[in-house]
């Protein structure tokens, strides 16, 4: 019952990897088989046999960039290969052509960007161009004394027609008669109508095999190799290795570009250099023996090793270069694309992808596409048999060479110098404490090795609200206030401390600390917290400060000991000991609050003298201002007092007239008074006036000389 639930398990997590890695590459493969069908409508073919006619490096400059993005199958390139060379191909520019049209495509480049990122997208391409440059030109230094461009002989003819001849049997590799026909002067609605008949058709017929195949593969690995299964080392003798095992593998096998693409990405998750894949990516749909040997019948076997050689070094070159700049950002972009979680939208855009991919698959499978890769996949086996059976002798050294060079990382354990090592078989120690030097071991997943540097001295700092970082940049530990601790006098204090460590027993440290390294910083916590807690914050500023950080060290130390984690502390420093940010903030505001309280009372002492003084001066204004009317009032009064003696005087004398005159002179003064006519006549008695004319009496008077 265990063992088939443990079957049902593996499948399961294949079953999942699988339809993962489907859901991730669908929405690009798509994109890729569209661009195919733009390529293969809009590029006009004749454009191609015209310029790969041309000599020297022309020819193959032209066959390179022209067969970088056509949209053939690998299967496909030599029946495409030999039509050019029938029509006046120089060997050079056919063997350029053989080598950029299946390295590289636009639909393996959008694939590639999808699954691997657009270092990869753009950098294998370039490396694609080179190798067919490199290809071609070390065909024409080797063909330069040739006639090049005589015409084939019937003999060659019909040997190139015997070796390009497809096997399939299905109508849909009739494409290597047509590939390279004069295209049909059709319109645009035609043409984009093609589009989609040759992308979805023809094009998907060639590589829904090899696709699904590759998907299934890239899913048995993300299921069932461990981590790092397929990791050499860092050095540049382990990336030699590795892309020198990749050659060995993928040169005699037949691999279709579209299908190597998630299998690369699959193989980098698991540990293999970006390099070593891409030389993967390069040599496999390049190569293969049938591929080798029809090369070789085609352009001569001089040519054929050239072709080989070319392709081999500018991959293994181009994948130096890969390791050395653009490793991690590889390797990050391939985790990513099949680990990381969607938005949303794209979670339905992608589903939508791979629904519509699986559909387009399902009509593929119901055309048979499948016979042909198939039977591909027989004529190739039957090719490698006979051509081990016919080099067998030859063959034996290099092989058992080869294969012992190819499993040379699954059944040896190198420990480097300042390290040491331990081997388990099915998880029982079997080896421990190895030092360094070169050991035998059973291959994977039988034996699993550990290598732990023990010379290096490691180094945690423990940093505010950040936790700890390794010397690695590794995150450790991050938990908010992990530095603040309370003194007696209850005050908070920031401490930051650097804990130097070196490893004194990898098994301890591999079963219980390498994967929980923040129990040091627990530790180194816990002391801290011990101590500072006994004393107030002046003596920690103060005279306590070194005390503090040595008997933090010692005790740190006398603890990690005890608990025998496999690591030694070697030192133990108290980098920063001041209050927390926050306190400095707040002292900070205080001090600021305080500043604003004194000027806000500097200007109000400003306000009330200057309001008071002018106060004052208002006040004095108006006192002045009194005693001038006072002044003038009593004048006045003085004034009519020296009139009214006089007057009192004349009426003690004569009161009932001067009574009259003052009566007259008030009514002059206050009542309304007629109009006075004046008479100019000399003359004239007096002038009669009728002051109303209702009035009876009529008022004379008399005017006098």
């Amino acid at each position: 019952m265990e063992f088939l639930l443990a079957i049902y398990n593996i499948a399961a997590s294949i079953l999942s990897e699988t339809v993962g890695i489907f859901y991730e590459s669908s929405i690009f493969i798509l994109i890729g088989l569209l661009f195919s069908g733009i390529m293969h409508e809009f590029i006009p073919m004749k454009l191609i046999t015209k310029n790969l006619g041309q000599k020297g490096i022309k020819g193959i400059f032209w066959a390179t960039i022209l067969g970088a993005p056509l949209p053939l199958c690998s299967c496909s390139v030599l029946p495409a290969a030999a039509t050019l060379r029938k029509k006046g191909a120089s060997k050079a520019a056919t063997a350029s052509f053989i080598v950029s049209v299946p390295e590289t495509g636009v639909d393996s480049v959008i694939i590639s960007y999808g699954l691997l990122g657009p270092v990869m997208a753009i950098y294998r391409p370039i490396a694609a161009i080179v190798s067919a440059i490199a290809a071609g030109l070390a065909c024409a230094f080797l063909t330069r004394d040739e006639k090049d461009q005589d015409p084939l002989t019937n003999n060659d003819k019909k040997q190139l027609e015997e070796l390009t001849k497809h096997q399939h049997g299905h109508s849909h590799h009739d494409h290597d008669h047509d590939e390279l026909s004069e295209s049909k002067n059709i319109g645009l609605k035609q043409k984009t109508k093609g589009v989609f008949e040759y992308g979805f058709g023809p094009m998907l017929d060639d590589i829904a095999f090899w696709i699904v195949v590759g998907l299934v593969i890239t899913g048995v690995m993300l299921a069932l190799v461990p981590d790092n299964f397929f990791f050499f080392g860092d050095s540049l003798l382990a990336s030699i290795l590795s892309m020198l095992i990749m050659v060995l593998i993928s040169v005699p096998l037949y691999t279709c570009a579209s299908m190597s693409t998630p299998v690369a990405a699959g193989l980098i998750v698991s540990g293999l250099s970006p390099g070593a894949a891409l030389v993967y990516l390069l040599t496999g749909p390049a190569t293969s023996i049938a591929t080798i040997n029809i090369v070789g019948k085609m352009l001569g076997y001089r040519v054929m090793w050239a072709y080989l050689l070319s392709i081999i070094i500018v991959a293994i070159c181009f994948g130096l270069m890969l390791d050395f700049f653009a490793a991690d950002i590889v390797r990050a972009s391939a985790v990513v694309a099949l680990n990381s979680a969607d938005s949303t939208f794209w979670m339905i855009v992608k589903t939508a992808a791979a629904i519509i991919f699986s559909v387009h698959v399902l009509f593929s499978f119901g055309r048979k596409s499948y016979r042909a890769p198939v039977q591909d996949l027989k004529n190739q086996a039957i090719t490698v048999a006979n051509f081990l059976k016919t080099h067998q002798r030859k063959l034996v050294s290099p092989s058992a060479l080869a294969l012992v060079l190819a499993l040379y990382p699954f059944y040896t354990l190198q420990v480097p110098p300042g390290n040491q090592g331990m081997i388990l078989r099915f998880g029982e120690i079997i080896d421990r404490d190895l030092s360094p030097g070169f050991y035998f071991r059973l291959p994977s997943p039988i034996t699993e090795t550990v290598v732990i540097d023990t010379e290096n001295v490691r180094q945690i700092s423990i940093d505010e609200s950040l936790g700890g970082f390794t010397t690695g940049g590794e995150r450790v530990n991050s938990y908010e206030n992990s530095n603040t601790y309370l003194t007696a006098d209850e005050n908070v204090l920031l401490i930051k401390s650097v804990i130097t460590y070196e490893i004194n027993d990898i098994y301890n440290y591999h079963f219980f600390s390498e994967k929980n390294e923040n129990l040091l910083m627990d530790i180194a916590r816990q002391v801290l917290v011990s101590e500072t807690v006994q004393l107030p914050i002046d003596d920690v500023f103060t005279i306590e400060r070194g005390n503090l950080e040595a008997r933090f060290r010692d005790q740190l130390k006398s603890r990690v000991d005890k608990l025998e984690q496999g690591f030694k502390v070697l030192d133990a420093r108290l980098v920063y000991v001041h209050a927390p940010n926050r306190v400095h903030d707040a002292f900070r505001d205080v001090a600021s609050a305080l500043e604003d309280l004194q000027r806000e009372l500097f200007l109000a002492d400003g306000d009330a003298i200057s309001m008071l003084n002018a106060a004052k001066g208002n006040s004095e204004t108006i006192k002045a201002t009194a005693s001038v009317v006072a002044a003038r009032e009593l004048a006045f009064a003085k004034g009519r007092a020296a009139a009214f003696k006089p007057l009192s005087e004349v009426h003690q004398a004569y009161p009932y007239l001067t009574e009259k005159r003052l009566q007259m002179e008030a009514q002059e003064k206050w009542l309304i008074l007629p109009t006075l006519y004046l008479n100019g006549l000399k003359n004239s008695d007096g002038v009669d006036l009728w002051l109303d004319p209702s009035a009876e009496d009529v008022v004379r008077f008399k005017l006098k000389d």
